[in-house]
């Protein structure tokens, strides 16, 4: 295979941005659960980490875009 067939296509860029976008989606949506006062606090500590860990992955592709950026 040739580096030219080994570099990812369009169609992975696309992925990894829609991906991203469904991330940010997902913080959002918890981020908007952490204002409901009726939430008992076993329930908010669970979105608070969802929200860390959408924001790891957030940071993990932006990082895996920048390297594919830097190697076109």
């Amino acid at each position: 295979m040739s580096p030219e067939e080994s570099k990812p296509g369009p169609v992975f860029s696309i992925l990894m941005h829609e991906t991203l976008n469904d991330v940010s989606t997902i913080i959002s949506i918890a981020q908007l659960c952490l204002i409901s006062k009726e939430m008992p606090p076993d329930v908010r500590q669970e979105i608070k980490r969802i929200i860390e860990t959408g924001r790891e992955m957030s940071d993990k592709l932006k990082l895996m875009a920048e390297v594919l950026q830097e190697e076109d």
